[in-house]
């Protein structure tokens, strides 16, 4: 057999085993690389997080998860002046302004410090730092098939995901490395064809878990820039 025709045997072989990999498998696959041990449901730590937008000075924030407990702490600093935390467990939220409980309606509205908006944040964190484990989920659907695509410039696995309709009703594609079977991105549409689409750079190492690093979020429409969230350090509580 001439060279030629074992590089086609060869790539044959490749997408018939990954043709044959379905979409639960291709999940169960990403968790074992980034949380092998399983310690994201009891997980106890400290992220200090930098978050960037276009034509927006940055924005640096602290997130505190304790998933065993059910709690959430966020601390952000807005425009070098004004502090909020939102702190959550289970489904009770509470917020401060500057230290004080009290804050004025037009604070309110500014932050955007409702009830409902403080869980909202809370679900937004964890969902966007529990990935790929957040997607074992009850009300999360995996389709079966998964396909070679490229993007981003590369060729990947692709892992399609869809929700109940009391989660949500966008539609979400995870690109799973075929090689590491790391997650390194991933996009979402809504219901009325608007989506984003999101790069990965890098991972972030701590006890057993590995998360990425730096995300850059796009619109799928014209791939305009929208901001990047930069995981600066994770610290294991006890």
């Amino acid at each position: 057999m001439n060279r030629f025709a074992l590089t086609l045997a060869f790539i044959f072989s490749f997408q018939l085993v990954y043709s044959q990999l379905t979409g639960p498998e291709l999940l169960d696959k990403t968790i074992s690389f980034h949380d092998p041990n399983n310690e994201w449901p009891q997980l106890s730590a400290r992220f200090l997080l930098e978050q960037t937008r276009p034509n927006r000075p940055a924005r640096k924030s602290e997130l505190i998860l304790k998933n065993g407990e059910s709690y959430c702490k966020v601390t952000e600093e807005h425009e070098g002046s004004d502090v909020i935390v939102r702190e959550i467990k289970n489904q009770t939220g509470a917020v401060t302004v500057n230290g004080s409980e009290t804050f004025s309606q037009e604070v309110s509205d500014k932050y955007r410090l409702s009830h409902d908006r403080i869980l909202r944040t809370r679900n937004y964190y964890i969902y966007l730092y529990g990935l790929p484990m957040k997607l074992k989920d009850p009300g999360t659907f995996v389709r079966d098939e998964v396909k070679t695509v490229e993007f981003d410039g590369k060729e990947y696995l692709e892992l399609g995901i869809t929700y109940g309709e009391d989660v949500g009703t966008d539609e979400w594609f995870f690109y799973i490395n075929p090689e590491t079977y790391a997650m390194e991105g991933y996009k979402f549409f809504q219901a009325n064809g608007n989506g984003e689409f999101i790069t990965m750079e890098g991972l972030s190492s701590f006890g057993g878990i590995r998360i990425p690093k730096l995300r850059k979020w796009h619109t799928t429409k014209d791939s305009e820039f929208l901001g990047a969230d930069n995981l600066i350090k994770v610290e294991l509580l006890k």
